[in-house]
């Protein structure tokens, strides 16, 4: 443990950038053992066992030590030299490109000529995803989301899914309600302009907003469950036990909320969301910078700032610090 003047010096926001990079290996696992069961390579009965062993929340090392026990070592050896981590480019996903990008985004907004309001503004969210995300064309992109990327005539495309809410968190930042409300629209709106794309987004903008602005958990659970209409209720043994992999927003946002909901620090809801074993990346990111908002900077752990400035490149980290003096410090 670092002392409470360290611990000081660490910024909120990452340890959902964190929850991203340990939950990678296990939703690329996920991926891999659905797509043996698929081939027939595999029984049901293995992938369920997987999923109980990745649901453990332990991590990378000791779920591939406990897999080879249920999976033969040939089938292992093939996932190291084709799907696992470091094989990828980057450690971290479209998620944290994502993330940076609305960071980037809201540093970058300039005020609509003659408005005297204050959420008038106009943010640069395409182009900053375009941007973005054009820079790093390997961080694993779903498909719908990978053309719109590289075209310049791009326009929303009724997404559902939850790569708004993903990359959302920075908006519960802004200063007041029709800010981060309506700017958490216009973010959401230039891919996922479905109306579950965009309540999945503005769940999680309300939920940090609230979080940083002193809520409780029974606060922001009432308000999530009132204004969403998410069923929180239910516990995470609850989701766990017939949970699958899902990235409709629908089906992945309420669940990462319960993983904060359910949490005891930030890395913990971190941890809560890879044990549902679904999009665990993408899941992780999103409890995990709820976690930030609620639990303060004094709750980030020394080693995850470590893990992200390690695998993070040097103008990710200038836009992270950027955006921390700006609006969380």
């Amino acid at each position: 443990m670092y002392s409470k003047n360290e611990q000081n010096k660490l910024k909120n926001m990452y340890t959902g950038i964190y929850g991203d990079i340990v939950g990678v290996p296990a939703e690329s696992l996920i991926f891999y053992l659905w797509n043996l069961r698929k081939a027939m390579k595999i029984e049901r009965e293995v992938v369920t066992e997987a999923r109980r062993i990745i649901q453990t929340k332990i991590y990378y090392a000791p779920i591939i030590d406990e897999l080879l026990k249920i999976v033969s070592p040939d089938l292992m050896e093939d996932y190291f030299e084709k799907y696992s981590p470091e094989k990828r480019k980057y450690r971290f996903s479209d998620d944290t490109v994502c993330l940076i990008a609305t960071m980037d985004a809201i540093l970058c907004k300039e005020k609509v000529k003659d408005s005297k309001a204050d959420n008038d503004y106009y943010f640069p969210f395409k182009e900053k995803y375009q941007e973005w995300c054009g820079k790093y064309l390997e961080a694993g992109y779903g498909g719908w989301f990978q053309k719109w990327i590289t075209d310049p005539n791009a326009q929303p495309y009724n997404s559902f899914g939850n790569g708004a809410a993903m990359r959302i968190a920075p908006i519960g930042y802004l200063h007041n309600t029709n800010s981060f409300i309506q700017t958490g629209i216009k973010s959401c709106s230039v891919t996922h302009d479905n109306p579950e794309g965009i309540r999945g987004g503005l769940a999680v903008v309300e939920a940090i907003a609230a979080a940083r602005n002193g809520g409780t958990k029974i606060d922001i659970k009432k308000k999530i469950q009132e204004t969403y209409f998410y069923d929180l209720t239910r516990d995470l043994e609850t989701v766990r036990k017939d949970y699958k992999f899902h990235v409709e927003s629908q089906f992945s946002v309420p669940e990462s909320i319960i993983a904060f909901l359910e949490s005891t620090s930030a890395v913990n809801a971190v941890e809560n969301a890879i044990s549902l074993g679904g999009d665990t990346d993408t899941q992780a990111m999103i409890a995990g910078c709820i976690a930030d908002a609620f639990y303060g900077k004094n709750q980030i752990l020394y080693t995850v700032k470590k893990e992200v400035e390690e695998h993070l490149p040097h103008e990710m980290i200038l836009v992270l610090e950027m955006f921390y003096k700006t609006y969380v410090k």
